[in-house]
C-alpha cells in the first residue's frame, strides 16, 4: 500500500484530488496536516483520516507522495519539507511565489532525487490533448500565436483574507494565469524570451492590492507569440466557475477551444472549416488518477521535471513584470 498525505488544505483543488484517491490502485492517505485548526478538523473529517498540527510527525510517517494544497505562499516550503523526507510532491498551482523559493525546491528536488509536479488539469483535458496532437501533426502549420483566456468568478464572501493579498496569493498571474501560462510553453516547447504584463483593480474597491484583470504578452525563441488575459470578472449568470478560450493561429490553420459552459473544440485547417475536433484520451479525473499512480509507483509521467520548473519560472517573470 502507498501512503499519500495532504499538507495544507486551504484550496479546495486539493481537497477534490484527495476525494479521489480511492480510484488509484494501491493508495492510501495517512493523514492531513493544516497549521489552522478549523481547516484541519474540517478536512480530517472529510477525509477520515488522522489530523496532524505538527508537520515533522505526519512526514516522519514516511509517506511516498504528498499533496501540497496550502496558502501559496507556503507551498514551496511544504513541498521542500516534503522532499526531503522523502516524499514525491503534487503541488496545487502555483508552486513558489518567488524565484528563491522555487530555486530552494529545485534543490530539495535535486538532493532528494523526488519529482515534483504541479497540478495543471488542462495538460489532462482530452480537447487540449486533441489539439496538441493536431498541431504536431503539422495540422495548422507553423505555430505562429496563442491567445488563452481565463475569466473566473470571484465569489468574494466566500473568500479568506489570503486570496486578497499578493504576498499570500502570488497575484493575478502567478494564480489563475499560471494554467495559461504553462499551457502556452507547453504548445511552444519553449520558455518565452521576453514578456510584458499589465494588471488592474477595476471592481474590488475595498480589496486595493487585489488584481481582478490582467494581460499578458510573451514572445518565444521561434518568434511565437502569447498573449494571456486572465480575470475574476465571470459573471455569476454561467453555470462554470471559469470559462476558459484557447486560440492557436498557424501559418495554414487555426483550432479554436472553449473549456466552460460549452465544451467544444474546431479545427479549420487548408481541407477543411470548422471541423470539429474530437477529444482523446482519459478524462480529466482519471488523467489525475494515473498522475498519482505513476508518481506513487515511480513510472514516467506525462508532464516532464523541467516543464514544471519552465513554467514556474515564466509565470514568476510575467508576474515580476506586470504594471498596475
Amino acid at each position: 500500500m502507498s501512503s499519500i498525505a495532504v499538507l495544507g488544505t486551504a484550496h479546495p483543488h486539493v481537497m477534490h484530488v484527495a476525494h479521489e484517491i480511492h480510484g488509484v490502485p494501491g493508495a492510501k492517505l495517512i493523514g492531513v496536516y493544516d497549521e489552522d485548526p478549523a481547516r484541519l478538523k474540517e478536512a480530517a473529517d472529510q477525509l477520515k483520516v488522522p489530523a496532524f498540527s505538527d508537520l515533522a510527525a505526519l512526514l516522519a510517517l514516511k509517506p511516498k507522495l504528498a499533496l501540497v494544497g496550502s496558502v501559496p505562499c507556503d507551498r514551496a516550503m511544504l513541498a521542500e519539507r516534503a522532499l526531503r523526507a522523502g516524499a514525491s510532491v503534487l503541488v496545487d498551482k502555483p508552486l513558489a511565489l518567488s524565484h528563491d523559493h522555487l530555486e530552494k525546491v529545485k534543490q530539495a528536488a535535486k538532493d532528494s532525487g523526488k519529482r515534483v509536479m504541479v497540478l495543471y488539469p488542462y495538460r489532462g483535458h482530452p480537447l487540449v490533448r486533441a489539439a496538441r496532437r493536431a498541431l504536431r501533426e503539422g495540422r495548422i502549420g507553423k505555430l505562429v500565436r496563442i491567445f488563452a483566456a481565463g475569466p473566473h468568478k470571484v465569489n468574494a464572501p466566500t473568500r479568506p483574507a489570503w486570496f486578497w493579498h499578493p504576498d499570500q496569493n502570488g497575484g493575478i498571474f502567478v494564480d489563475i494565469g499560471s494554467h495559461h501560462i504553462d499551457f502556452c510553453c507547453w504548445m511552444a516547447d519553449q520558455s518565452p524570451i521576453w514578456v510584458s504584463a499589465i494588471e488592474g483593480n477595476f471592481d474590488q474597491p475595498n480589496h486595493p492590492q487585489f488584481r481582478d484583470f490582467g494581460q499578458a504578452m510573451m514572445r518565444f525563441e521561434s518568434g511565437m507569440m502569447a498573449h494571456v488575459e486572465v480575470d475574476w470578472l465571470n459573471p455569476i449568470s454561467m453555470r462554470n466557475f471559469g470559462d476558459t478560450r484557447f486560440w492557436l493561429s498557424g501559418t495554414k490553420g487555426k483550432i479554436e477551444l472553449r473549456l466552460g459552459d460549452e465544451a467544444c473544440g474546431h479545427i479549420w485547417t487548408e481541407k477543411a472549416a470548422g471541423e470539429v475536433l474530437a477529444g482523446e484520451g482519459p478524462d480529466m479525473g482519471q488523467w489525475t488518477n494515473q498522475l498519482i499512480e505513476n508518481l506513487l509507483n515511480d513510472r514516467p509521467v506525462e508532464i516532464e521535471q523541467d516543464e514544471v520548473w519552465r513554467t514556474s519560472a515564466a509565470t514568476l517573470l510575467v508576474q515580476k513584470n506586470a504594471i498596475g
